[in-house]
């Protein structure tokens, strides 16, 4: 056994106990096939897009190219808008009150979580992005003298929290600390200086000459993938480079094509011993004038040109200028092609959604399904995020200030990055009501909808309120009526009907609620003299209306019970 092994032991449970089988091996035998030396990484095969070359080409693709600009800003606005919640892990209070002190420290760092995430989605055209975690304790916004503290805080309850997740730019990564099993031990960094240079503590053993090494005990490294545990990810640019180097070339050859067309092509007629070989020193330097005039002749408001005006003994110019026209159309369509690689460019993103429209083609549901796929693509970035901050940056905050991070932690969650089409949600739970679902009344549900729709949550109390007040209208609708025996009192000696008793038993009246007489008991009801036009659907006039629903039947029920109780 080598010191890295643990003499542990695994068994087959019983009922009874627990027999050993044997000895389990824990250390780590094989490597990830990470392919890096002396803490740099090759896992890039074309050499202008590894290490620091790579940085400043996704650099210009984010600044230069308006798709991939647009589409990483529309990352970026949609994500920052999202709500992020605290959830705890049980309605127990220390539950309760360990997800409330995480919710404190995320809205009392010096800079908001609004911007933590969008230096977070530096990873996106980077592959990654690392945070130090940067603690204070809160102790208020001033001293007991008044004086301001360097740390404010709003709370002055003396716990640790976080003073800000401060970032470390790609662009300052010296190397990476990696063991040899794959595992991330930390980055060093070479920052960039600033004013007259850093001054480092060269005490301090974490610290080099002008490196510094940030541990990753004490960061926070967020990646698009951890494919063989790559610490450097894989940019989202990665695969829109190729077509993005191809759009820049025909760019430039496009814009070249464009001012020679209206400028002219410059053309200069020299004497032959001007080009030849074997020419003067003298006749270099006219060779090489001329080169110049001709390769640098533009259309600008510095135009202009001067030129020799010289003649041979016949009269002829010996040296001659002027601008070629070109005609006919050129045999490549520029805007085409430019427009096909942008195409590329937007679908390695999947925000070809963003070029709907332009080309006067494209359906609605198209559109649709094209949007639905990128948030799906942008919710699986935001459970990134989550997970790094519910295993790592949570458990550390929560163990300093003495909280469990066991079954009790409470866990980050974000909200939703899109609501959902009212009219669609309409439809749905119209179809589900319809179905004999049991939907309403639920107060939870409706807040829900409301919250969708942009409108205000409504409380029990309001909502038996309204529930009250609809009860009373259709009261109203009934006009007044009462089911016989409603009205009699103790005067009058007989007892109080109960219009809800089963049929045949004491108490029930003899009058059927909502139900017709049959043709006989219409024709006694006539009497003589009286019209028997009441038909075997009709009901009588005192009878109980069908649409009162069971809901008048109810109140009907209470009401008779008050008079018996007051009897």
């Amino acid at each position: 056994m080598t010191p890295e092994e643990t003499a542990g032991t695994a068994g087959e449970a019983t009922a009874d106990t627990a027999k050993p089988v044997g000895k389990v091996r824990t250390n780590e035998l094989g490597r990830t096939g990470l392919k890096h030396y002396s803490g740099l990484v090759y896992e890039e095969f074309l050499p202008q897009l590894q290490g620091q070359k790579g940085y400043k080409v996704y650099r210009e693709m984010q600044d230069n190219s308006p798709i991939v600009g647009a589409l990483l800003y529309a990352v970026e606005s949609m994500l920052r808008g999202v709500d992020w919640a605290v959830e705890p892990a049980s309605d127990d209070s220390a539950d309760i009150e360990a997800a409330e002190f995480i919710e404190q420290a995320m809205h009392d760092m010096s800079n908001t979580w609004e911007d933590f995430i969008s230096e977070i989605l530096t990873m996106l055209p980077f592959g990654w992005s690392y945070f130090e975690i940067v603690y204070k304790k809160r102790e208020g916004r001033e001293s007991p003298s008044g004086k301001k503290r360097r740390n404010q805080s709003r709370y002055d309850d003396n716990k640790i929290g976080w003073r800000k997740f401060a970032p470390r730019a790609q662009e300052t990564l010296f190397r990476w600390e990696i063991d040899k099993t794959g595992g991330i031990r930390g980055m060093h960094q070479y920052p960039f200086p600033t004013g007259a240079g850093l001054q480092y503590n060269q005490s301090d053993p974490d610290v080099g000459s002008n490196v510094i090494f940030l541990p990753i005990e004490r960061c926070l490294l967020f990646r698009t993938t951890s494919r063989l545990n790559n610490p450097e990810g894989r940019s989202m640019l990665r695969s829109a480079y190729r077509p993005y180097y191809f759009l820049r070339r025909v760019q430039e050859i496009e814009a070249v094509g464009l001012e020679r067309d209206l400028a002219g092509m410059p053309f200069a007629g020299v004497p032959l011993e001007i080009i030849s070989d074997d020419r003067s020193a003298e006749a270099t330097a006219t060779f090489n004038y001329i080169k110049s005039i001709v390769t640098k002749t533009k259309r600008d408001e510095q135009e202009g040109i001067i030129w020799p005006l010289v003649y041979d003994e016949n009269g002829n110019e010996l040296y001659k200028f002027e601008l070629l026209s070109t005609g006919g159309r050129r045999t490549f369509d520029t805007g085409a092609i430019a427009q096909r690689y942008s195409q590329e460019i937007a679908s390695t993103l999947l925000g070809d959604w963003i070029l709907m429209g332009h080309e006067a083609v494209g359906s609605f549901a198209l559109s649709s399904d094209k949007t639905e796929m990128f948030a799906v693509a942008l919710g699986n970035i935001l459970d990134s995020i989550e997970d790094v901050m519910n295993r790592i940056a949570l458990p550390r905050l929560l163990a300093l200030n003495g909280y469990p991070t066991d079954e009790h932690q409470p866990m980050m969650r974000h909200g939703d990055i899109e609501k959902p089409d009212l009219a669609e949600l309409i439809q749905y739970v119209s179809g589900m009501s319809s179905a004999g679902a049991p939907i309403f009344p639920d107060l939870v549900l409706e807040n829900h909808l409301r919250e969708l729709a942009d409108l205000p949550p409504i409380t029990e109390e309001e909502r038996e309120q309204i529930e009250q007040e609809k009860m009373n209208k259709e009261m109203e609708m009934m006009g007044g009526m009462q089911p016989p025996g409603l009205g009699m009192g103790e005067g009058q000696g007989n007892e109080q009907p109960n219009p809800f008793a089963p049929k045949g038993q004491p108490g029930r009246p003899q009058t059927n609620f909502g139900q017709p007489p049959s043709t006989n008991e219409a024709k006694s009801q006539a009497g003589p003299g009286r019209p028997s036009n009441l038909s075997t659907t009709q009901a009588p006039q005192n009878a109980l209306p069908r649409q009162a629903g069971s809901s008048i039947r109810k109140a009907i029920a209470d009401v008779l019970a008050q008079v018996g109780q007051a009897e």
